[in-house]
């Protein structure tokens, strides 16, 4: 099985986030280099591995934890995603990467006891006084998700993205910067299933809201990935 690449809702092809620092170039990187970082949401901790050690602070990941952004070798980034304390490679982990790019992988559930694997592009600039911003609806019902990031308490107008089905990413948009209220409905409708509450928001710098099922009940519950 090869990696399961998500497309956004609304595009062809996959888009941006992955940095603490924003770097949002995508030109060929001269030495080969690309740049990843591993989320987690499933409920099983895992490690991710390069060239057969765990990768510093890569290790004993939870759900809603993440690596590092990471450089690896393009052509041959030799990364394994394992259960922890284990080296065997999850089924459905097999990366491609593009040098000079930077990647946001997502581990979240599979059908059963499986894993899926998302592999995120980050290649978005926000515009200037913004943020970048995408839902990853990791859950596997049939409910397509809307997302609206407002200023706090203000009312739900328009939605932020829409329609993002279960197993795909919405596109990354542009979204204002500073302290921000994320709220999670039923597409098309304002019917509120997750208030992620407020967060601070960086300028420039891309973001993907990962919402995935609950480990018991019909909560859903979501965590936040600054793209590399």
């Amino acid at each position: 099985m090869s990696i399961r690449s998500i497309l956004p809702a609304v595009a062809l092809a996959i888009l941006p986030s992955c940095s603490d620092s924003s770097n949002h170039s995508t030109a060929p990187d001269p030495n080969g280099k690309a740049t990843v970082r591993l989320a987690n949401a499933i409920d099983t901790k895992l490690d991710l591995r390069q060239n057969d050690s765990v990768v510093s602070g890569g290790g004993s990941l939870g759900f809603g934890a993440m690596s590092p952004c990471t450089r690896v070798s393009a052509a041959d980034p030799s990364l394994v995603v394992a259960r922890m304390g284990t080296t065997e490679n999850l089924a459905g982990f097999d990366p491609s990467f593009d040098a000079g790019k930077s990647y946001t992988l997502v581990a979240f559930p599979g059908g059963g006891t499986a894993t899926s694997f998302a592999m995120l592009l980050n290649a978005f600039t926000p515009a200037s006084n913004a943020a970048g911003f995408r839902v990853m609806n990791a859950t596997s019902g049939t409910t397509a998700l809307d997302a609206f990031v407002t200023t706090p308490n203000a009312p739900l107008i328009s939605p932020t993205t829409s329609n993002t089905a279960a197993g795909t990413a919405s596109a990354l948009v542009n979204t204002g910067a500073g302290t921000r209220q994320i709220r999670i409905t039923v597409a098309g409708s304002h019917t509120v299933l997750l208030d992620f509450g407020s967060r601070s928001l960086s300028s420039r710098t891309n973001y993907t809201l990962v919402v995935a099922p609950s480990s018991s009940g019909t909560t859903l519950r979501a965590f936040l990935v600054a793209g590399c």
